[in-house]
C-alpha cells in the first residue's frame, strides 16, 4: 500500500502523472525534445498545443480527493 506524504486534497492529477515519469503530451512532436522537418509548415501543431495546454490545465486543478 501506500501512504500519502500531503493531503489528498493538495495532490494534482498532473503531480502523479508527472510523478509516475508519464508524458503529458497527446503527440510527440509537441514535447520539448522532438525535432521534425515539419514543424515551420505543420498545420496541426498550433491546434494539439492548444488542446494540450487546457489538457494540462484541467491535470492541474483536479486533485487526488476529487478521484478517490
Amino acid at each position: 500500500g501506500y501512504t500519502l506524504a500531503h493531503p489528498a486534497a493538495e495532490v494534482s492529477v498532473r503531480r502523479i502523472l508527472e510523478g509516475l515519469d508519464e508524458s503529458l503530451d497527446l503527440v510527440s512532436c509537441i514535447g520539448p525534445d522532438f525535432i521534425c522537418s515539419m514543424t515551420d509548415i505543420c498545420p496541426t501543431k498550433a491546434a494539439w498545443g492548444r488542446i494540450n495546454r487546457g489538457i494540462i490545465e484541467l491535470f492541474d486543478s483536479l486533485t487526488l480527493e476529487d478521484l478517490i
